[in-house]
């Protein structure tokens, strides 16, 4: 990579500040629209995602999703969303035993 690094890296850095440059003077210009949809557009962006959660926990336990991992795996990540998730959000987490019938699959 340090090879095509000033090939590659530098040009995209040149190019990507242009295009957020561009983006803010075409935001700054439009800021006069935000009177007319900015209620819709901060309701829709507070909504949707709710909905989607709601609707990707639907699917998720209509078709039996589950994680199966090794059990100091499990414990880790119990560990980690006891500490960084379950004081903010509401989270069902669930530890058990499972056979796996075809191992040499997984």
């Amino acid at each position: 990579m340090e090879a095509v690094g000033g090939l590659l890296v530098t040009p995209f850095q040149g190019v990507l500040a242009l295009f957020l440059l561009e983006l803010g003077t075409v935001a700054g210009r439009r800021l006069g629209d935000w009177r007319k949809v900015g209620p819709f557009l901060l309701g829709f962006g507070v909504v949707m995602p709710v909905l989607h959660a709601v609707a990707g926990v639907a699917v998720g336990h209509a078709v039996g999703l589950r994680v199966v991992v090794p059990p100091p795996v499990a414990e880790q990540l119990l560990r980690r969303l006891e500490i960084e998730f379950f004081p903010r959000f509401g989270i069902i987490a669930d530890e058990s035993d499972v056979r796996v019938l075809r191992p040499e699959k997984f």
